[in-house]
């Protein structure tokens, strides 16, 4: 005790013997010696692991011969300050010793015997450490499948249920079962859903989940890539590629999944001109109106060697519109702008030539904007500008270019 500055009784103590320490969620710990006759509690803050202090921890039991583990007089106040925490998320709470505070209802019985590990929750009868409950089954079905359950605690009673219910056919909840059963909708295509068993005893319940992919790649890992004849992609706002009219473009899928996709069919926006497709691209024409919805059609993992063109999924859709700042030193989008102006210079425009400016204008043209910086990018807040049409003027090098937009709230 001398190593950590605390006094717990007269006359030194230069014997070996036990100490109690409290400890709550806190650096602090309150410390009981067992020095017969002497109740005095010290209030020390200090790592009580540390190697500078050589403490040794035996497990306790919480009670010895049927009695259990009690405090009596004016110091049993610390006792108070307990909570229930669940650090290690396994689903079951700690509070320390004794009674589960009141205020905490709706979870287990059961106190987590050692809540920085999660694989381990409370201990039997016989103070014998209970396993953490899991669940074993696919990351991905192709159709009708299963999730078990493992390591029920005895007297507590499970029940299961699959979400978002619309991705699957009935039934998608259970009970006194330790198995769940899945049958996904063909239609539903890479959506991320989740298998959850809840066990239950008198007090409260724990819940176990476990996410899955169903009929496909994950959605979110096929994506759309874009690029014009010089290997540039065009902007993107909001999840939209914008395209130039009358312009050449590669389009790509990318698949960071662990499910194949191959054999791609592409259903294309009605004014694109298709000049050819190779494994995982089309090289496309815009044509005068490149607004629309691309699909892509591909064969999965889940339909195997023996996919054929009627057994073909739609793994992506893609939404593009136009561009209205084409061909020439700068894009301005998206037009109408709502909160955030973004302004692109291409790579006809040189940013250290010297000379240049842009500068917006309202309709009555009153100056609104001067840009001070020219970078390549650049978002400019319109949240407190009025309404209306607005000119983007670019001098560069002798010439003047305008763009025209609207703001719209």
């Amino acid at each position: 005790m001398d190593d950590i500055g605390g006094v717990l009784h007269d006359g030194g103590g230069t014997l070996d013997h036990t100490i109690l320490i409290i400890g709550w969620s806190s650096s602090e710990w309150h410390i009981k010696d067992s020095w017969p006759g002497d109740a005095y509690i010290d209030y020390k803050s200090f790592n009580v692991f540390s190697a500078t202090y050589n403490s040794e921890f035996w497990r306790a039991k919480y009670d010895y011969n049927g009695s259990d583990i009690s405090c009596t007089g004016s110091d049993c106040s610390l006792f108070s300050s307990r909570s229930c925490v669940d650090e290690d998320e396994d689903g079951f709470y700690n509070w320390g010793i004794g009674d589960k505070p009141t205020g905490y209802s709706g979870t287990p019985c059961q106190m987590d015997f050692n809540d920085a590990d999660s694989t381990i929750i409370f201990l039997d009868a016989n103070y014998n450490e209970l396993p953490a409950p899991y669940i074993t089954g696919p990351d991905l079905i192709c159709g009708y499948d299963s999730f078990t359950f493992h390591g029920l605690p005895d007297d507590f009673e499970i029940e299961w249920d699959i979400t978002p219910t619309q991705y699957f056919y009935s039934p998608y909840s259970g009970d006194d079962d330790t198995v769940a059963y899945a049958s996904p909708r063909p239609e539903y295509i890479g959506k991320t859903c989740t298998v959850t068993f809840t066990i239950s005893d008198d007090c409260g319940e724990a819940e176990y989940s476990k996410d899955f992919i169903i009929n496909g790649p994950k959605e979110e890992l096929v994506t759309i890539e874009v690029e014009d004849s010089y290997g540039n992609p065009p902007p993107q706002y909001s999840g939209v590629w914008l395209l130039c009219p009358n312009t050449n473009y590669y389009i790509f899928i990318e698949n960071d999944s662990d499910c194949d996709i191959y054999d791609y069919e592409w259903i294309k926006p009605a004014g694109w001109s298709q000049y050819y497709a190779y494994q995982n691209y089309i090289s496309i024409n815009s044509g005068s109106n490149p607004t629309g919805t691309l699909q892509v059609k591909a064969c999965t993992c889940c339909e195997g060697d023996n996919c054929n063109t009627n057994d073909k999924v739609v793994v992506k859709t893609q939404y593009f519109s136009q561009s209205y700042n084409c061909g020439g030193y700068f894009m301005a989008y998206p037009n109408p702008v709502n909160s955030e102006l973004i302004i692109s210079f291409t790579d006809k425009l040189d940013l250290k030539e010297p000379g240049k400016s842009l500068e917006i204008y309202s309709s009555d043209y009153k100056l609104k904007y001067k840009l001070k910086d020219f970078t390549k990018e650049k978002t400019i807040s319109v949240n407190d500008w009025k309404e209306g049409f607005y000119y983007i003027r670019l001098k560069y090098k002798k010439e003047y270019e305008d763009v025209k937009i609207q703001i719209k709230h």
